[in-house]
């Protein structure tokens, strides 16, 4: 399942450039649910509230809980600096010079780069049109994952999409994996355009991190890893007390 909530955080460091114009930066709020046949303590069921600032070169990410408010994930990114922070874990990492820059731009993805992305999956015939509709008052399309695209087990993808751009408003994921049923639903609530001079604050790190614990980006993706193994065996656990 590769679009489950537990590498949200590491899916953010894959992602493709950002395309803002330089004088301005995009602003987007989206909530981020996943729901299952079976749960894991504090991973599933989850819904979480996604807040990205992206500019030309820099760009900002923070990832609360949405029954809490309470801070889980932060990351921002600026010229030759990457720094993220773990608040389950109260662990902060940086990578800086070449290691921090990505050939393909910041890290966290603007609407336009996402959208390129559905583009190239209509263009590849991996996602189809089903429909036309609205979405935020904006002229949208319906897409649906075709039975050649790529993904895992029985999983399949719905889109909401921007008529013109294909930016992606909704996401749906819906799937089976060994008997096991699960939902991901991915929506925008809002989007705005920002002035870069009057809000470039917005792309740095908050006070959150301030007094983490300093790590290396190897031990924080090996304590993830470990974390990842611990909540399987829950879940594998349970499902053999059934």
């Amino acid at each position: 399942m590769r679009l489950k909530l537990v590498g949200l955080a590491a899916a953010a460091l894959l992602a493709t450039p950002a395309a803002a114009p330089a004088s301005s930066i995009e602003h987007t709020v989206r909530t981020v649910t996943f729901e299952a046949s079976y749960t894991v303590e504090g991973v599933v069921p989850r819904s979480e509230r996604v807040e990205r600032w992206v500019a030309y070169d820099r760009a900002h990410q923070v990832i609360k809980t949405s029954s809490t408010g309470l801070l889980r994930y932060e990351a921002a990114q600026e010229p030759q600096k990457f720094t993220a922070f773990d608040a389950v874990r109260n662990e902060v990492w940086t990578l800086q010079g070449a290691e921090a820059d990505t050939p393909r731009g910041t890290f966290v993805r603007s609407l336009a780069d996402e959208g390129a992305d559905i583009k190239t999956s209509v263009a590849q015939g991996w996602l189809v049109k089903t429909g036309d509709t609205t979405f935020l008052g904006r002229p949208a399309i319906k897409l649906e994952s075709a039975s050649n695209a790529p993904g895992e087990g029985n999983s399949k993808m719905t889109v909401v999409a921007d008529a013109t751009t294909y930016a992606p408003y909704e996401r749906v994921v819906t799937g089976r994996e060994r008997g096991e049923t699960f939902k991901q639903r991915e929506v925008v609530e809002s989007i705005e355009t920002l002035a870069l001079a009057d809000n470039e604050h917005f792309l740095y790190m908050g006070p959150g991190s301030a007094r983490a614990k300093r790590v290396t980006s190897a031990e924080a993706g090996k304590a993830a890893l470990g974390e990842s193994k611990k909540k399987k065996a829950k879940k594998s656990k349970k499902k053999s007390r059934r």
